[in-house]
């Protein structure tokens, strides 16, 4: 009894993130839902796109919340970032690419590092391309996409 009062007593977002961490990823997603529907937090969406996406392979259902999240707040660069890895999952790379440049375009420093370290990304040249393209569009400086992206 006490155990299911202390479950109850958890936010809806701990209480998705606590059961990622038990490995209960379709549970996480429905819980990360069903709080972004209380909160209309776009992170929440977000997170249950990661958890549809990386762990239970629903890349349609994982798209369809980065879409929607995006609607809301078309400017968060870890949503596009998100949508990114899922098409890379999917082996989409050119919509990988275009949106991995839309999260650099929103936050350089943070996704150029980010990606070149993430394995869905590390095959596929996925950076490179989209540094090949933010710096054709004149929004990544030469010199410090340089100095992040490892070979």
């Amino acid at each position: 009894m006490l155990t299911w009062i202390k479950f109850v007593l958890k936010t809806p977002q701990e209480t998705s993130r606590q059961l990622h961490q038990q490995e209960r990823y379709h549970e996480a997603y429905w819980q990360a839902l069903r709080e972004f529907r209380k909160t209309r937090c776009v992170l929440d969406l977000s997170y249950a796109g990661v958890q549809a996406a990386k762990y239970l392979g629903w890349h349609r259902r994982a798209e369809s919340c980065y879409r929607r999240a995006l609607k809301i707040d078309s400017e968060n660069a870890s949503i596009w970032y998100n949508r990114s890895c899922n098409e890379a999952r999917r082996r989409r790379f050119l919509q990988s690419v275009k949106y991995l440049v839309e999260a650099i375009d929103r936050d350089q420093e943070k996704y150029f590092s980010r990606a070149s370290d993430d394995e869905v990304f590390v095959e596929s040249n996925v950076v490179e391309k989209a540094i090949e393209i933010s710096r054709s569009y004149g929004t990544v400086e030469e010199e410090s996409s340089q100095g992040s992206v490892s070979s």
